[in-house]
């Protein structure tokens, strides 16, 4: 997300109208659906829900970081949270499918705690924020300048 967050925030500033972030969200969403990963697809709507929501008009650099942040956040805890929650037998069940051994398939699920959790579900928000604030720049210092924007 933090690569991808030039792309995001040049569509939303371009086209300045609700919706933008709830559609990719919706977009990302059915890839992950496509892939039999629902809860993922249910926060990656969601979190363009809550996205759109924090940015408002499209008007406020700050509130346009924190939104994308908060959308990136949401589209880790969709892949995170059904193991936490719901156990490990629907990972286990997956992983064997990937041929993945038994010894890697317990190292995996020595990850998926809520400490780490929490710590990775920070380092993507403020990745994210990162990478939304140098798109600010980029936009300004190469878009602006062409006239695109």
């Amino acid at each position: 997300f933090m690569v991808a967050a030039t792309v995001y925030i040049l569509m939303a500033v371009k086209v300045k109208k609700k919706g933008v972030f709830t559609i990719s969200g919706t977009l990302l969403g059915l890839i992950a659906l496509s892939g039999g990963h629902l809860p993922h697809a249910v926060f990656a709507v969601i979190g363009g829900i809550i996205c759109d929501l924090i940015i408002g008009n499209y008007e406020s650099k700050g509130r346009m970081i924190i939104g994308y942040g908060t959308f990136a956040l949401a589209d880790f805890l969709g892949t995170v949270i059904p193991v936490i929650l719901f156990g490990t037998a629907s990972f286990v069940e997956r992983a064997s499918k990937w041929k993945m051994s038994e010894a890697q398939i317990n190292e995996a699920l020595s990850y998926f705690k809520v400490s780490w959790a929490v710590g990775f579900g920070l380092i993507t928000f403020v990745l994210a924020c990162i990478g939304a604030y140098a798109a600010t720049r980029i936009l300004k210092k190469h878009f602006e300048k062409a006239g695109v924007i």
